[in-house]
């Protein structure tokens, strides 16, 4: 979109700082408070985070889908939204305490847990980034898409036309 809102730039630009996020609070989540940062690891702001990351991509899925048709890249979204989920619905982002995680589910889990958690986390974001690149890339002329391929080839014969 040349003068518009464009959808997966800013969904990609919210799922980076969404997975940056992630890494920030997985890795450090002790010293955050130290940084004066500690509110990052808040449940609401990760709540924010998710919600604002979800609904720009089901948004652009929407319009990749009508512009381009490809479903392919939903598969890239789908497995990205899964693991943010299981990171922060099942697993929890508290950080780990004295070798062991509090999940969010209830209950502890040994600290690997907590580790494979922030991967999940960070990783699914990092898919949601490729989501949109791959979902803007499809939506730009000459994409390389069954629908982008027949119209440029309708274009073509039009255009190299000769009069007579």
């Amino acid at each position: 979109m040349p003068n518009g809102f464009d959808v997966d730039k800013a969904g990609a630009l919210a799922s980076g700082v969404c997975a940056v996020h992630c890494a920030l609070v997985g890795l450090a989540v002790a010293t955050l408070p130290v940084f004066g940062a500690g509110f990052l690891a808040d449940h609401r702001v990760e709540a924010v985070f998710f919600s604002v990351a979800v609904l720009l991509a089901v948004w652009a899925m929407a319009r990749g889908l009508k512009i381009h048709g490809d479903w392919r890249p939903s598969g890239l979204l789908a497995g990205g939204l899964g693991s943010v989920s299981v990171s922060h619905f099942l697993i929890g982002h508290q950080g780990i305490h004295a070798g062991h995680v509090h999940l969010a589910i209830g209950g502890t889990a040994p600290g690997w847990v907590g580790a494979l958690g922030t991967l999940l986390a960070v990783g699914g974001g990092l898919s949601l980034v490729g989501f949109h690149f791959w979902n803007h890339r499809l939506t730009q002329k000459g994409c390389g898409c069954s629908v982008c391929r027949a119209s440029d080839v309708q274009e073509s014969s039009v255009s190299t036309r000769v009069p007579s």
